[in-house]
Parts: C-alpha cells; structure tokens; sequence
C-alpha cells in the first residue's frame, strides 16, 4: 500500500500556545489522502523495466551474453542481476525465476523488497539481487546452457512491470 501524504497547515501561534495541544484530534477522511510525488514515478508513466547485471552497480546485458556464476558461502551457486525502471515506485517488489529450456530445469523465484535509487537520468535502478541457478540441478549440468531470465517488479500501488533475458550460464569463477 503507498505512503499516503497528508498536507497539514500548521500555524505559529500553536508553537507557543499550550492550550492548542488540548484540542482533540481531528479524524482524518483517508479519501482525501493524496500519494506523494515519487521521483521514479512521474505522473502518467508507465511501466519499464531493464534487465542487467550487477553486484555492486547496474551494467548492461545483452541478449545469448555468457554470464559467470559465483559460488555462494553456503554451497550453492547463482548470478548477480540488477534492474533499471522506469514508472514505477522505489517502493517495490522484486520476483527473479529462471528456466534452462534446453535441459528442462527451472530455477525456484527469488522474491525479496527493494527500495529503487534514482539514478543521473531519471531512470531508478537496483543492483546485488542474486538468483541461485543450482538449486534443482547440478551445476556441471548447467554451465553452457541457455538461461531464461525474469525479473518482474511490482510497486506499492500494484503496477507491474516485467523483463526478460536469455543468457548463457558460463563456468564459475
């Protein structure tokens, strides 16, 4: 659920005054709440989203491109992926699957919330998201083969904006 913003107008004489603090709260019309501006958002947008790669920072990534897998600290193996977007609120939700048409595996989504950063042009982003590739197969199974990507990104308001990719599982560093 979005942040609502509720526009107060607060005068002076109340700061001094300690009979203004007596007063009842007043109830509030949820109605007349207004969602406040979101830099990732603009007003009449739609939803983009861009999917790359990335630990630390997002960098691009083309269609078939090989990408290494990292062997994690508990044993399993995964990518580093990161999105950019566009008409959506930094306030989102993020699904990451995978699929290896080729031998027949899918790899289990990764859900996790995210907070998207405004990047220089306008575009907001989010690195370091890590799906685990080997949870279903071996990864001796897995390295040369095509790795279909999704990643879809729902907003505090239940937009929804999707991407996918097809890249190749290259061997572990």
């Amino acid at each position: 659920m979005p942040s609502p913003l509720l526009r107060l107008v607060l005068l002076g004489a109340c700061a001094s005054c300690a009979s203004c603090a007596a007063e009842p709260a007043a109830d509030i019309d949820e109605g007349a709440l207004e969602l406040a501006e979101d830099a990732c958002k603009p007003s009449g947008s739609s939803p983009l989203v861009i999917l790359g790669q990335g630990r630390g920072e997002y960098r691009d990534l083309q269609e078939n491109e090989p990408v290494a897998v990292e062997a994690g600290p508990q044993g399993g193996h995964h990518v580093w992926l990161a999105l950019r977007t566009f008409g959506l609120r930094q306030a989102a939700s993020v699904t990451v699957r995978g699929e290896f048409p080729g031998v027949g595996v899918d790899v289990p989504p990764d859900e996790s919330m995210v907070s998207l950063h405004l990047a220089e042009d306008g575009m907001c982003e989010i690195a370091g998201l890590r799906l685990q590739v080997d949870r279903t197969a071996s990864l001796d199974v897995l390295v040369g083969e095509a790795l279909d990507l999704e990643a879809e990104v729902t907003d505090e308001t239940g937009d929804v904006g999707v991407a996918t990719k097809r890249v190749v599982v290259a061997s572990a560093r």
